[in-house]
């Protein structure tokens, strides 16, 4: 394996991203604790990522991930912890904490035409002139739900 560098991980040169990987695996683990592993990785890498780890899961592997990229949380993860200040404040799947940051929102339109094109322009459910919208946050907007907007928190 080719040096990256002047920094050392318990005597050896650091490696590339691939690398740390491939290093991490070889020993067949039980248990994988990846912090922030992926920040390096092109899109092309953090899709083999995701695969690899995937297949590690398939086999009956913990991973224990530690990331920021939430897209690669959601596609990775079954379960989602989110620490604040040192102490877990959830911990769900991705698909309940989804369900759980749902927001529904009933506009009243003019009348029962504009109701149903609007209704079908944004997946609502028309019942006359009001139409009901849901509004699915993403990862990101749940987590920063938790932290209440706060900076620098």
């Amino acid at each position: 394996m080719k040096s990256a560098g002047k920094c050392t991980i318990h005597g050896l040169d650091c490696w590339n991203e691939r690398e740390k990987v491939q290093a991490r695996l070889m020993h067949d683990p039980d248990i994988l604790i990846l912090d922030e592993l992926t920040s390096g990785f092109d899109p092309l890498m953090q899709s083999r990522f995701v695969s690899l780890i995937t297949e590690e899961k398939e086999h009956g592997k913990t991973v224990l991930m530690s990331s920021h990229v939430f897209e690669e949380v959601e596609r990775t993860c079954d379960r989602i912890g989110i620490i604040r200040k040192g102490r877990m404040i959830a911990v769900d799947s991705a698909a309940a904490l989804h369900e759980r940051h749902t927001r529904s929102y009933t506009v009243t339109l003019e009348n029962g035409a504009v109701a149903k094109a609007f209704a079908a322009d944004f997946g609502g459910i028309c019942n006359g002139e009001n139409v009901t919208v849901t509004a699915k946050q993403s990862l990101e907007e749940i987590f920063m739900n938790y932290y209440g907007g706060e900076q620098n928190d």
